[in-house]
């Protein structure tokens, strides 16, 4: 596997890398416990605003993260089992 990850990153992704943005942002507090829709409505509208930067080609929000960037502290629950006691469980 760990060659598998090494080779992949030397495979050309079709693009020039060099000329792609990323990074990270959160929605406002105020958004924290707003329904799927006005979430959905939000991320909408900062794409477009990213869109329609001059100079922008393309953009994309992603909602959680690009594969091996990171630990994902998205917490979920398997139905029918008892929720852990702790998040750390």
């Amino acid at each position: 596997m760990i060659r598998t990850l090494a080779a992949l990153s030397n495979v050309n992704p079709g693009f020039e890398a060099d000329k792609v943005l990323t990074f990270g942002f959160s929605l406002p507090p105020s958004m924290m416990n707003a329904s799927p829709d006005a979430v959905r409505a939000a991320l909408r509208e900062v794409h477009d605003k990213f869109q329609s930067v001059p100079g922008v080609q393309s953009s994309v929000v992603l909602l959680g993260r690009g594969s091996l960037s990171g630990d994902d502290e998205w917490l979920f629950w398997i139905d029918g089992q008892p929720k852990p006691a702790t998040e750390n469980e």
